[in-house]
């Protein structure tokens, strides 16, 4: 996240819906069931590209901070049938 949205935006108008984030979670991560949290940038209406960037903590590469709605879905799809990211927070952009 930028410094302006971090230390400016989030705080005075999305605090609470972040607070409930990180409780959700934290439930999610504490069950006995497989799952993956998928973490977007900011959403756009563009095609799927099947391109893009995944990775768990912090990205290793420079990031863009959009990708499509379509994309995501390509994402969420493959894991489906897929286990590399069973049991773990995935963030997504290009």
């Amino acid at each position: 996240m930028s410094w302006v949205f971090e230390k400016i935006f989030l705080p005075l108008l999305l605090k609470n819906a972040f607070a409930d984030k990180g409780i959700q979670e934290k439930y999610v991560m504490q069950s006995q069931l497989d799952w993956t949290i998928v973490r977007p940038a900011m959403l756009t209406n563009g095609p799927r590209t099947g391109v893009y960037k995944m990775w768990v903590g912090k990205p290793k590469e420079p990031i863009r901070r959009k990708i499509s709605r379509a994309d995501v879905a390509d994402f969420m799809l493959k894991q489906v049938s897929g286990s590399e990211f069973t049991n773990r927070a995935v963030g997504l952009s290009y």
